[in-house]
């Protein structure tokens, strides 16, 4: 998780107020992304400067990192935007270029202040989440109009990764999924799952009870062998048949075969 404290002003609307709510309003909440996420805007990058600059001055430093950008790198920059914990998002012409400014260098922009470019997913707000272990869990008092792959999955994220619910289980109530989580300080005793649109429109919820069995850490697969030191014995030369004879060909050219057919195609042309 990251520390950041947004601050919501520069993106509220006219009319729009914040309220904060009260002391026991809940600080936070893990969700679980229920599959690999396909990346739409490989052409976008943030823009991390040191010295951190006054936040009323951000949009300023944002105007002065794409000139740069264009001026001095040489580098078409379509658009830029506001973002919450930084200078900017900026979209480039291509991922190309994104990724050739993500691998340069900090770039000394104003003399002053340096700008590191990230990729837009990996700005600070960005951190490692260590899902190495994968263990059985069950379900208790699990309202059985919700017993189906989406709200099973819906349960699930809360904690952990849903890799396989035994669905076939005769004892109503109850349900059984494996899951990858991070750990069980993570797991959560209990949810509460809300229907705002049950009773009536007035809303209601079913407390299930969440228990950890059995799990450990991910099988991680061996290291690739290194390869053996020395010379290494090569086929038998006095063989009849080579195994490797009719095969070598399609890593070079043995014997030259072919060569004269090339030859005739160049002098052609």
């Amino acid at each position: 998780m990251a520390n950041l404290n947004h601050n919501p002003q520069r993106f509220l609307r006219q009319g729009h107020a914040v309220n904060v709510g009260g002391d026991f309003r809940i600080p936070r909440v893990d969700l679980t992304i229920l599959q690999h996420h396909a990346r739409r805007h490989e052409d976008f990058y943030v823009a991390i400067v040191e010295p951190i600059p006054l936040e009323q001055d951000w949009d300023h430093h944002r105007a002065l990192i794409a000139n740069f950008v264009q001026d001095e790198l040489h580098y078409e920059v379509r658009n830029s935007f506001q973002h919450p914990s930084t200078v900017g998002f900026f979209q480039m012409k291509s991922a190309m270029n994104r990724d050739a400014l993500v691998l340069s260098p900090p770039e000394f922009y104003d003399g002053v202040h340096s700008v590191t470019f990230v990729n837009h997913d990996q700005g600070p707000n960005w951190r490692a989440a260590n899902y190495h272990r994968e263990g059985w869990f069950m379900f208790l008092d699990f309202p059985l109009d919700f017993i189906d792959r989406h709200h099973v999955h819906l349960a699930v994220t809360s904690f952990g990764l849903l890799t396989f619910w035994a669905d076939a289980d005769r004892m109503l109530g109850r349900v059984f999924v494996r899951a990858k989580y991070r750990d069980q300080d993570f797991v959560l005793r209990k949810i509460v799952l809300f229907d705002p649109l049950g009773a009536g429109g007035g809303g209601e919820s079913w407390t299930i009870s969440i228990f950890m069995l059995q799990g450990d850490f991910i099988n991680f697969p061996p290291e690739e062998d290194l390869p053996p030191a020395g010379p290494q014995p090569g086929p038998d030369d006095a063989a009849d048949e080579d195994p490797n004879d009719g095969n070598v060909w399609q890593f070079g050219n043995p014997r030259n075969q072919g060569a004269r057919g090339w030859d005739e195609a160049v002098q052609q042309h």
